[in-house]
This record gives structure tokens, C-alpha cells and sequence, in this order.
């Protein structure tokens, strides 16, 4: 049973290093605008972010199943 929480907290850790690589690139890249996207099981919504982190556009849809 140990060797399952030693893979998973591996997994974990793989995780939290992959996501702290993937963040400074992207911040250290400073793109003029980011795409955000949020979905649920009923909606879809998208926010386009500038630099300083004012929404420029935003839109929200309902999924067709």
C-alpha cells in the first residue's frame, strides 16, 4: 500500500513541477493578451485578459449536448 502513495505523491510532485515550468514561461513570455476558458457541464465561457489584467472581451455560451 505504501508503494501506491509513494506513486502517487510522485505524481503529484511531477505535477507541481510541470505546472510551476509551464507558469514562469508564460510569465516570463509577457503576451500582449491571454485566453481564458471555463467550462461546467452547462456552460462554456471565454475572457480575453491584456497585461494588466483588465477583461478586453468576454463571451459565455450554453452547451448543446
Amino acid at each position: 500500500m505504501s508503494h501506491l502513495t509513494n506513486k502517487l505523491k510522485d505524481n503529484i510532485k511531477k505535477y507541481l513541477k510541470r505546472k510551476t515550468r509551464v507558469n514562469t514561461k508564460i510569465k516570463s513570455h509577457k503576451p500582449k493578451y491571454r485566453l481564458i476558458i471555463n467550462k461546467s457541464n452547462l456552460y462554456i465561457s471565454a475572457q480575453l485578459v491584456d497585461q494588466s489584467g483588465d477583461i478586453v472581451a468576454s463571451i459565455n455560451d450554453k452547451k448543446s449536448a
